[in-house]
């Protein structure tokens, strides 16, 4: 079906957004691309053309939503409340991963389905075998109870490398079970990869908080972040926000809405790679021009690196220090070979990347209600 996201093609936007050098750049940009941008209200419409024969209430019965909740999506543009109700709607439209996946990244903002968190793995078993949204609920919980039961393993538990399975090769055994018992032997059976989910992700915010706080002497990471949040955005309500997400990661492995963890690495001073890096650990789509507020973040953190060289190389360096991820190292030692002849030694005064990019978005009159301008206080 068509879908407004791919009725532009994504490289040519990304090619031209990250031409812009100015404000009035960007802003003719944006007037330029205005009828491409993702548009919600618009494809839930498309959706129940497709799937609902233009019957809303065909569509909510189909999808296992009240009436009210779909005439909000088509008629104000609401987006569902949550990644559950994002895989719910999947689910009644019988994607398949794909777009599943699509759906999820693109207009839910959320991380893909993810082989190596066991509630995901449990859900792409369930698309791959065409079960039902509630056949799904009741397997993922009597699953998750019975693993609950039988584990013995500590929650501190470190594991070989060795006995790990990287995500292709956990989704490839996935997409092969067939059965419910198979299933849960795969997943009992390899606790300890679903144990380290994400923990490239938590060692790379880690190390990054390391870099941004290089003097700190504190050994607990939490603290460390706490420390660190505290001093860099000195707003309670934001910070315990930031905190939380930070906990049900590390903790639960639960991951935040795509336009908090981004909030969280401008904070970080992350450089537009690194942010796209961070995304890709979570399971995310990069930075994407097709998006209104991302094509603005793409044009201020390239803009950013330009008129402040040292800050890329600067961080590379610290987070070749601090960093455990052999792939980021070397990324890094890249970017600093690179850099080094070309640093200027000048550089605009801007506290932060955050107090940048905040700066950029309020000089384009951007609606100040949205999650990002709240999380960076706009």
């Amino acid at each position: 079906m068509f879908d407004p996201v791919n009725a532009a093609k994504t490289d040519v936007m990304q090619f031209e957004v990250e031409k812009c050098e100015d404000i009035d750049d960007i802003r003719q940009f944006l007037d330029k691309y205005s009828e491409y941008y993702l548009d919600w209200k618009a494809y839930i419409n498309l959706l129940i053309e497709q799937y609902g024969g233009f019957s809303v209430n065909s569509f909510a019965k189909r999808c296992g939503f009240s009436v009210n909740t779909v005439k909000k999506w088509c008629r104000a543009g609401d987006l569902p409340r949550s990644r559950k109700e994002f895989i719910k709607l999947s689910f009644g439209l019988n994607f398949n991963l794909d777009e599943t996946n699509r759906l999820l990244q693109r207009y839910g903002k959320y991380h893909g389905l993810y082989a190596k968190n066991m509630e995901d793995a449990i859900c792409i078993f369930a698309i791959q075998n065409k079960l039902s949204y509630d056949e799904f609920e009741q397997i993922k919980q009597e699953i998750v109870n019975s693993i609950a039961e039988q584990q013995t393993i500590s929650e501190h538990a470190h594991f070989d490398a060795a006995e790990l399975m990287n995500t292709d090769r956990a989704k490839t055994a996935l997409i092969k079970i067939k059965q419910k018992d198979e299933l849960e032997n795969f997943l009992t059976a390899n606790l300890p990869t679903f144990k380290s989910a994400y923990n490239r992700l938590t060692d790379f915010i880690d190390s990054y908080v390391k870099v941004d706080n290089a003097s700190s002497t504190l050994e607990d990471d939490n603290a460390s972040i706490n420390s660190f949040l505290e001093e860099h955005i000195g707003q309670p309500r934001l910070v315990s926000s930031f905190n939380d997400f930070i906990s049900n990661l590390r903790c639960h492995k639960v991951i935040p809405d795509k336009t908090k963890l981004v909030a969280l690495g401008l904070y970080l001073n992350m450089t537009l790679a690194d942010i796209n890096v961070m995304l890709d650990m979570a399971g995310m789509e990069p930075l994407c021009a097709k998006d209104k507020l991302e094509s603005v973040l793409i044009y201020a953190l390239n803009n950013i690196v330009l008129t402040n060289p040292d800050l890329e190389y600067s961080n590379a360096y610290f987070l070749d220090k601090y960093s455990n991820n052999p792939s980021v190292r070397e990324s890094c030692q890249k970017i600093m070979q690179d850099q080094y002849e070309v640093m200027l030694g000048e550089t605009t005064d801007v506290d932060s990347v955050a107090d940048y990019v905040r700066k950029q978005i309020s000089n384009l009159n951007f609606d100040n209600e949205s999650e990002l301008s709240q999380l960076l206080m706009v």
